[in-house]
């Protein structure tokens, strides 16, 4: 985890995940919350499939 304990790891990954959706809205001109509902979509159908 590169000197990060896991709290840390977890906040970092988090704030990376954020910059780079708001780079996507910022590039396709999508609003940040029909980023973040079609995410949310995508995950919740990949676990069905996978469970």
């Amino acid at each position: 985890m590169g000197g990060f304990g896991p709290r840390e790891w977890k906040a970092k990954v988090n704030q990376e995940l954020i910059v780079a959706l708001k780079e996507l809205e910022r590039e396709k001109g999508i609003p940040f919350q029909t980023i973040l509902a079609g995410l949310e979509e995508a995950l919740a159908s990949a676990y069905k499939t996978y469970t």
